[in-house]
Formats: C-alpha cells, sequence, structure tokens
C-alpha cells in the first residue's frame, strides 16, 4: 500500500519541485491560510499564555491571514516575513483568540530566516529575543498563569526552528564551495592539458622547420628542390602560428571560466573545433619521409613510410575526428640523395 501510495505521489512531487522557488512559497502560503480556516485542524497549533478565549472576529481572521500569506515571502524576504508572521501570532495570543493551524506559520518563517537570510543575520535572532521578552512581559501583565520554565521551553521551541534552517543553509553554502572548487580544479586541469598540447605543437612544428632548414644545404645543386623546401618551412611556420593562435584561444577561455567560477565549456566559442586549422596536406612529398618519436605525452606509433595520422583512439580525438595535439608525433624528416 505504502508502495503504491509512493508510485502515486512520485509525479505530483516532481511536478512540484520542477516549480521556481517563488511559485512554491506562494503556494504553500495558500495552503496555510486555507487550513487555518479549517475546524477540524485547529488541534494542530502553536498555542501560548493559556490567556481566557475569546471568540474569533474579523480581527481574528486578519491576524491569521498575518501568520499564513508571508510566507509566501519567505525565501525572499526572509526577515520581513518573520516580523509580520511573529507580530500577528503575538498579537492573536495576547487577545486570546482560539488557536489555529495558521499559528504553524511562525514555526515556518523561523526555519526560514534561518536558512535564508543574508543580511543582518546575527541582528535577526537579537531582534527575535528582544521581541519574545516583550511578548513573554506582556503576557504576565494580562495574568497568565505559565510559569518561567514555560516560557523557557516555548523559547527554545521557537530558537530550534532557527539552528535547522541555520544548519541548512550552512550545508547548502559547503556544497556550494565544494562544486566551485570542483569546477575550479576541472578549469586548472584543462588549462594544464592544453598547455601540454601547447608543447606538442611547438615540439612537431619547429622539430620540421629545423629538419628542412638543415636539409635544404644539401640541395644547392637543384634550385627547384631549394625553392620547394623553402616553401614547406613557410607552410610549417605558418601552421604553427595557427595551432598556437588556437590554443592560446582555449588557455584565454578556460582562465576567464575558473575566474568567473563555473564550470566552463570544453572549448571556447571564438575557438571552434570548426576553425582549428587543418592539419597540413602538403606534409606528403615523395621526397620526405616520416619516422615518428614518442613525445613526453602521448601514446607513440609505429614508424611508416608515409606522413600519415595515427588511428584516432578516444583518448587522442577531438570532434570531428581530429587527433589531438597531444597525441602528435615529431616529424623528422630527411630528403632522399
Amino acid at each position: 500500500m505504502a508502495s503504491w501510495a509512493a508510485g502515486r505521489l512520485a509525479p505530483v512531487a516532481g511536478w512540484w519541485r520542477s516549480r521556481g522557488t517563488a511559485v512554491r512559497d506562494r503556494g504553500l502560503a495558500a495552503v496555510f491560510a486555507a487550513a487555518a480556516f479549517v475546524p477540524a485542524l485547529s488541534s494542530v497549533a502553536a498555542q501560548f499564555g493559556d490567556l481566557p478565549r475569546r471568540p474569533a472576529d474579523a480581527f481574528a481572521a486578519v491576524l491569521v491571514l498575518g501568520q499564513t500569506l508571508p510566507l509566501a515571502a519567505r525565501t525572499r524576504w526572509p526577515g520581513g516575513c518573520l516580523a509580520v508572521a511573529g507580530t500577528s501570532f503575538a498579537v492573536y495570543e495576547s487577545l486570546g483568540y482560539r488557536p489555529t493551524f495558521g499559528s504553524l506559520g511562525l514555526y515556518l518563517a523561523l526555519y526560514s530566516a534561518g536558512a535564508w537570510q543574508d543580511r543582518f543575520r546575527h541582528a535577526v535572532p537579537a531582534a527575535g529575543t528582544a521581541a519574545y521578552v516583550v511578548f513573554s512581559v506582556i503576557l504576565r501583565m494580562l495574568g497568565s498563569p505559565a510559569r518561567l520554565a514555560d516560557y523557557a521551553v516555548f523559547y527554545l521551541a521557537l530558537a530550534a526552528f532557527w539552528v535547522a534552517g541555520a544548519f541548512v543553509r550552512r550545508r547548502r553554502a559547503e556544497e556550494a564551495e565544494r562544486r566551485e572548487l570542483k569546477a575550479g580544479a576541472a578549469a586548472a586541469a584543462e588549462r594544464s592539458r592544453i598547455a601540454r598540447e601547447l608543447h606538442d605543437v611547438v615540439t612537431h612544428h619547429v622539430t620540421a622547420m629545423v629538419v628542412q632548414a638543415d636539409a635544404a644545404q644539401f640541395l644547392t645543386a637543384s634550385p627547384d628542390r631549394v625553392a620547394e623546401n623553402m616553401t614547406a618551412i613557410s607552410g610549417t611556420g605558418r601552421r604553427a602560428l595557427a595551432e598556437l593562435r588556437y590554443l592560446l584561444g582555449l588557455l584565454e577561455a578556460t582562465g576567464e571560466a575558473a575566474t568567473a567560477g563555473r564550470a566552463r565549456p570544453r572549448c571556447a566559442p571564438s575557438a571552434t573545433w570548426s576553425s582549428r586549422p587543418a592539419w597540413a596536406a602538403s606534409r606528403s612529398s615523395s621526397s620526405k619521409r616520416v619516422s615518428h618519436h614518442r613525445l613526453p605525452w602521448g601514446p607513440s606509433w609505429p614508424s611508416t613510410g608515409s606522413c600519415r595520422r595515427p588511428s584516432p583512439t578516444p583518448s587522442s580525438t577531438r570532434p570531428g575526428g581530429e587527433p589531438s595535439c597531444a597525441s602528435v608525433t615529431a616529424l623528422a624528416w630527411s630528403t632522399s640523395t
């Protein structure tokens, strides 16, 4: 039976949680206000003072609404909600009206003040304590038979709701701090990964340029091949600049995201995968051979006789099928004589 009821109520609970905070607060205030006028629920109420009871009138209805309707702003203005609900409760009890379910709004207002009050957090409990002392003095002047121990117990009960709200607030703040630290660590790891890719890009292209430049001294007898080699060096330099601009853009994007304290996207809008410079098609040349060497980062692949990309793996590919810079291998160029 319990499982059936839980299954029936699950969609309702999910729909309620999906509503905004303001909508939930207004709904809660409406429920409390309606339940306050149900006689069968009058036994579930907060009452104190034991003064002689008087019949309800229009002013009693106003005070009941004053204890319930402020709950609509309990998360937005928790201090104001507590002030209105507490004052209405004190006046209601001082006049000796019969208890109603709406008096429980005071407890919820206290909990909300502890959980959501941002400004004057230490002033709110101090002001509440002072107001309770005034309320107790008024009850004594009106002839309340309550003893000093009764006043202390009721005060501790009220304080317990505020402490419960403060505890929930602290847990919420700790969870937010953990999420922020996790996001910062992820941003730092991403920047470290991009820095390694930057190292690989520089190593790859500069090695190719140095080897090509060294090979040019053996091609003096063939001007056409010298021009071809110089063109290859220029192309390698341009590709290196494009890759560096791309990776520096990613570093800047991850730095901004870490400063903002939120999880940053994998790549910045200004540096997308589609805008990444194409990997050099001009590497394949019959007069050049490529040997692959293992870099400090990334796997190694066996040497082949052509400039061929390594087969993509989940750890060495980017969206769109491009190999990551961490898996780029250093090229050693040689010239057939």
